[in-house]
């Protein structure tokens, strides 16, 4: 019965590298894969955290719906920042509850 060492010794050295290569990246791309899909869900679940406390802030009175809405259309993290400071500077939400959404920003988290 022939074992992997004896097909091994059949093999030259240039088939024994094409099988070495072809390995290297079929580990390589799978490792890829499942990291990549582990960041989306990770990216995901960032998300819906981050929409939870935009809704506890409505609930507690602290943002208007309206705000709430506009935060979650934001387009990028420095159109949310930007907006959140304006609504700091007109007054309409608090400078802690907007540090606490600009943390959540900052550390990769974006609203849908």
């Amino acid at each position: 019965m022939p074992t992997l060492a004896n097909i091994l010794d059949q093999l030259d050295d240039g088939k024994l590298f094409a099988l070495l290569l072809i390995s290297i990246f079929a580990v390589f791309f799978g490792v890829w894969i499942v990291v990549h899909y582990a960041h989306e869900i990770v990216h995901t679940r960032q998300r819906e955290r981050t929409r939870r406390e935009i809704a506890a802030y409505v609930a507690e009175g602290s943002i208007s719906p309206d705000d709430a809405s506009k935060l979650l259309a934001a387009g990028s993290d420095g159109d949310a920042i930007e907006k959140l400071l304006a609504q700091v500077a007109e007054g309409s939400i608090e400078s802690a509850d907007a540090e606490r959404l600009i943390a959540l920003l900052k550390v990769g988290v974006k609203p849908a």
